[in-house]
């Protein structure tokens, strides 16, 4: 098995449905990445002192014999030649921070952490849906720039082909019905700005101009109909305040999404 690199991908364990899914696409995206899969389990203390008041095990054994049951279902749902270790949730999440961090999880997407998350909505894998490209809509300001250098890099290690999309308002002055015609000047220095860090890094990517007349819906849009599997946004310094990736969050969207964190 080749050497992993420094990248580090985060999962919690949850014994339902969903958290198995959350498992299987954290798995997926961490063999893509050849990185480790650290697995985070609740501390369980508390429960094991209960139960060990009727029970012929103590509370070590107890908890021993729970966090072998978690590694054998890890192993059943998990069919890959993964390095996985296993760490106790700690108290202060951001404690994962680093660059290299991807936590994949639906619970916490819409919390304000510095480090990054993906929510994979249900889906297994990056490409269950079959081979797509990833997004980053941007707009006239720093998000898309932000999160372009923060996950152009992963993205590269991923192998796939990016789409940078923007919507712009139609501008009355220009006759021309291309929407590119009517982008601004801080637009135009943004998708610059990205597609020469795509280049750099040697990521192939197509560049879509539109005029929607509701940004969210027109991200979402554009995803279903290119069959996109992913949808990179920034996180916004303060969440619930109309920022799009959380608009976004909050119409469930049916792309899984990946918001670049703001730590170091």
């Amino acid at each position: 098995m080749p050497e992993t690199n420094d990248f580090k991908v985060f999962v919690f364990f949850n014994d339902t449905s969903s958290g198995h899914a959350e498992l299987k696409y954290a798995a997926d995206i961490a063999t893509r990445l050849n990185s480790k899969l650290i697995v985070l389990v609740r501390n369980s203390l508390e429960t094991a002192i209960l139960f060990a008041k009727n029970s012929k095990y103590c509370v070590r054994e107890i908890l021993e014999i729970s966090q072998k049951r978690i590694r054998e279902k890890v192993s059943l749902l998990i069919n890959a030649c993964l390095q996985i270790s296993y760490k106790v949730v700690p108290d202060d999440l951001n404690l994962l921070n680093s660059n290299k961090t991807i936590v994949v999880s639906n619970s916490i997407i819409s919390e304000q952490n510095n480090f990054s998350v993906i929510a994979p909505f249900d889906e297994i894998g990056l490409l269950e849906r079959g081979p797509g490209e990833i997004m980053i809509p941007f707009g006239n300001g720093e998000s898309g720039i932000f999160a372009a250098n923060k996950t152009l890099p992963i993205i590269k290690r991923l192998g796939l082909n990016m789409v940078f999309w923007h919507t712009t308002w139609k501008n009355p002055a220009i006759a021309s019905e291309e929407p590119k015609t009517h982008m601004v000047p801080e637009a135009k220095s943004v998708l610059k700005t990205i597609r020469e860090k795509a280049d750099e890094l040697g990521i192939k990517h197509r560049s879509v101009i539109e005029t929607a007349d509701d940004v969210v819906e027109g991200i979402l849009r554009f995803a279903l109909k290119e069959h996109l599997v992913l949808i990179v946004m920034a996180r916004g310094r303060k969440t619930g305040e109309g920022r799009y990736g959380d608009r976004l969050i909050k119409r469930s969207s049916p792309i899984p999404i990946f918001m670049a964190g703001r730590g170091a």
